[in-house]
């Protein structure tokens, strides 16, 4: 009966010591407790180019901690006033969703921002740009 009972405690640690082997095994190399942290923004993107008709702008995607994976792009037209400085009362341009964006004529006499998103595994942050001078129309001021 002894005997029995030895097997079944050896047995029993046995499977303790392969189950937290297996545990071990089955972790990615230097993973744990240890994780990434979401992106934060370091300084904001920026928007280069005339706020003119038919113009191109183009958009960087500011500097970021937290080593982002992707950044998504999307532009928006804004009041008069710029808008929050976060672009969330801004209305959304649709397929506008580059680096690159032409001005069209539904901008004219609105500020234009762009909103960026950057992500990693461990999450995403978005923060937009300073807003555009008032767009203007491609003739404007010219006699």
């Amino acid at each position: 009966m002894r005997t029995t009972r030895r097997i079944g405690a050896l047995w029993t640690l046995a499977a303790a010591a392969l189950a937290s082997l297996a545990t071990v095994l089955a972790l990615p190399a230097g993973s744990g407790a240890v994780t990434q942290a979401a992106p934060a923004n370091n300084a904001e993107p920026r928007i280069s180019g005339s706020a003119t008709v038919g113009s191109t702008l183009s958009a960087t995607q500011g500097t970021w901690t937290g080593s982002p994976t992707g950044y998504a792009y999307q532009w928006v037209r804004c009041g008069r006033d710029g808008g929050l400085p976060s672009g969330a009362d801004c209305a959304t341009i649709g397929g506008a969703t580059t680096t690159k964006y032409i001005v069209s004529n539904a901008d004219v006499d609105h500020r234009l921002r762009v909103r960026v998103t950057a992500s990693n595994s461990d999450g995403s942050k978005t923060v937009a740009s300073n807003a555009t001078a008032l767009v203007r129309a491609a003739d404007a001021g010219k006699p």
